[in-house]
């Protein structure tokens, strides 16, 4: 027993080492907020929305963006490097900039292939995961992205990455 509150202790110590390691600075954000909750990247020129903050199937997540109305509409599921481009260990309480307000660690991405297959990126650790569906829903959330008007439909690739804080 002893040996297992010791391994508990020292996993405790070690977590709290590597989260302490790993905070950033906290930086003005790149990010610019409206009054009515989008969120423009001038950077990639993208406008981001937050949707509700509770735990999200991705046919809620699709139902969603369907019906979101707000700023005129127009509202699409992120692709997957999409979501990555906002992901920076250490920064907020979800490894990404605080004015993306969310509890939720795992935000839906397109979808890709397979209609069979959901694509959830893990703002934990930094990574796209694959699910099957009617998996979990627990601690999932939908954001919506649309181009900012006369942009291309994704121009992450286009982005230069020294505007591309790490």
């Amino acid at each position: 027993m002893r040996f297992v509150k010791l391994f508990f202790l020292l996993l405790l110590l070690s977590t709290a080492l590597i989260d302490y390691c790993y905070k950033v600075e906290e930086q003005p954000s790149r990010f610019i907020v409206s009054a009515n909750g989008v969120i423009t990247d001038p950077a990639t020129k993208l406008e981001w929305i937050v949707g509700p903050d509770k735990d999200t199937s991705i046919w809620e997540a699709n139902r969603w963006l369907e019906n979101c109305t707000i700023a005129g509409g127009g509202w699409r599921m992120p692709k997957i490097d999409e979501l990555a481009y906002l992901y920076r260990r250490g920064l907020g309480t979800r490894n990404m900039d605080p004015v993306f307000e969310t509890t939720g660690w795992l935000v839906w991405g397109e979808l890709r292939g397979l209609e069979s297959w959901q694509y959830p990126y893990s703002f934990y650790v930094g990574v796209e995961y694959v699910i099957f569906p009617g998996s979990e829903k627990e601690d999932h959330r939908v954001f919506g992205v649309r181009s900012q008007s006369n942009e291309p439909d994704n121009p992450i690739h286009d982005v230069d990455e020294t505007t591309h804080n790490t």
